[in-house]
């Protein structure tokens, strides 16, 4: 299965997608990785009546807000010719093969919680997704500290906690919440780790301050199945006990969420208002 992975700021399926829908929109501004560009392609290539070039490819990416050269999506098309997703007929562009149309449906299974969480972003409206952008920034600012005095602060019993989290995050990805419930979990057992009951304090105060701020942040989680990876990450530092690569790895992942806010800002921005 194909990963929706993404990077932050300073680094970070048998079914045809609807280029006017806004919610398609707002989601493709949302997943713009290389991976995610692979996504899309087997979604375009799923809905075609026949083959389709590289530059066909891009410009449907386009309409989506998956802006991008022609050499890049060759360079996608040629990975998933390699996966045995999609075959060249001649010069005339690629199909998708019997398994990529297989892989195209799981694909589209997996964008669906990014749909829900796209339709739910969009409705909310730009003043509370800025709100939600200034509750991540200072939220990256408090848990960068907190994952680096979990390094040195956690207990035994508190990292088997954060290690059985993680399994279960990873357990739930197929699930219907992607695993939403432990990755906000996973941060909570952070704070109890980090043996500052202020900074814990003030973590829970910024991620539940408000109902509607809580729900977006789950659906972040619900939409951003790659953060148990970004979790890993942390919580080997914190076994490793090394404070400063808990404390990068927490900025590395705080940036990828940020980074997805800021994509449904600029994509409303961008989207004309509907009457």
């Amino acid at each position: 299965m194909i990963s929706a992975c993404g990077r932050g700021l300073d680094e970070t399926r048998d079914l045809p997608i609807d280029t006017s829908d806004r919610s398609s929109q707002l989601l493709a501004a949302m997943t713009s990785t290389r991976p995610q560009m692979a996504q899309h392609a087997l979604a375009i290539l799923a809905a075609a009546p026949g083959p389709l070039g590289s530059g066909a490819i891009a410009h449907q990416l386009a309409e989506l807000g998956l802006a991008t050269s022609q050499p890049t999506i060759g360079r996608v098309l040629q990975e998933l010719d390699e996966q045995g997703y999609t075959i060249r007929i001649s010069n005339k562009g690629r199909i998708l093969t019997d398994s990529g149309r297989r892989q195209a449906a799981a694909v589209s299974e997996d964008l669906e919680p990014g749909r829900t969480a796209a339709a739910t972003l969009m409705a909310v409206g730009r003043s509370t997704l800025a709100q939600l952008r200034q509750a991540m920034l200072a939220r990256r600012t408090i848990e960068r500290e907190i994952a680096r005095l979990a390094a040195e602060q956690a207990t035994p019993e508190q990292i088997a906690t954060m290690e059985h989290i993680v399994a279960l995050q990873r357990s739930e990805l197929d699930g219907e919440t992607h695993g939403a419930e432990a990755a906000i979990s996973f941060h909570g057992a952070l704070y109890d780790a980090c043996g500052n009951r202020f900074l814990a304090d003030a973590a829970r105060l910024v991620r539940d301050k408000a109902e509607v701020l809580r729900q977006l942040m789950y659906q972040l989680g619900a939409t951003i199945g790659d953060s148990v990876h970004s979790h890993a990450h942390v919580l080997e530092a914190i076994i490793a006990r090394d404070p400063r690569e808990a404390e990068r790895a927490m900025v590395v992942h705080m940036n990828d969420l940020v980074r997805h806010v800021e994509a449904c800002v600029e994509a409303l921005a961008e989207m004309p208002e509907e009457n």
